[in-house]
Parts: structure tokens; sequence; C-alpha cells
């Protein structure tokens, strides 16, 4: 394995255990600031760092199946944690509750999106052709 590889996987655990941090020191505060702010606070903390360490086991395990699971763990935090940022965000600015209710369509497609690749398998719409290629 290339050294580069290397490099960014410790960013990656960097990334995974620095957010995770954040996530449990923001939400043991939680007295002390709006509840539901905390707790979307801490779970954008937690999808990011479960991004960060589903991309570092990508990269690190040599077996196809291995790369696809963490690839398909990835998508929960790819699919939910923009949701989770609008939320935050509209909370945390008091924007109005018309764009919050709205803004709950948005977990139509990320849902489908997760079934897409869950189910990938059975009928190959998120990935038709998966193989490794040898690096150069």
């Amino acid at each position: 394995m290339s050294k580069t590889v290397w490099f960014i996987s410790s960013l990656l655990v960097l990334s995974f255990v620095t957010m995770t941090v954040l996530a449990v020191r923001v939400f043991s505060q939680r007295g002390h600031y709006p509840k539901t702010e905390v707790k979307l606070f801490t779970l954008f903390a937690l999808l990011a760092g479960l991004w960060s360490l589903g991309t570092c086991f990508e990269l690190l395990l040599p077996s196809l199946q291995a790369k696809i699971f963490w690839a398909q763990i990835q998508y929960f935090s790819i699919v939910f944690l923009p949701l989770v940022w609008v939320f935050f965000l509209t909370r945390y600015t008091d924007v109005g509750r018309r764009f919050q209710q709205l803004a709950y369509l948005a977990f139509i497609p990320s849902l489908a999106t997760l079934g897409v690749v869950w189910t990938n398998e059975q009928h190959g719409l998120m990935w038709s052709h998966i193989r490794l290629e040898p690096a150069p």
C-alpha cells in the first residue's frame, strides 16, 4: 500500500476521532444550549465521523466485498448529513417553520437513494460494474 493511502487514511482517522470527540463534547453540554440544536449538531458530527471512517476502511481493506460494504455504510452520511445540516441551520437561525416543513420532503430522495445503494446487487442501478483495478 502506498504512502499516500496511509497518509490519507491517517487524516481520515483523525477526522473520525475529532468529530466523535466533538459530538460527545457538544452532547455533554446539552443543558446549556437548546436541546434540538444540540441533538442535530451531535448527529451531524457523528455522521461526518462515520463518513470519514467509512472512507478510511474503503481505502485500506483489500477485498472488493469489504470496499462495497464500507461504501454502502458511507451512504448513510452522504444522504443524511446535508439534511441534518439544513435542519440544524434552520433551527439555529430561526428560519420560518414553512421552510422546515418543506425540508422534510428532502428525506424522500435520500431514502430512495439509500434503498438503491443497499439493494444494488439485485439491479445494478448505482454501480453496474464493480471491480478492483490494480494501482499504477
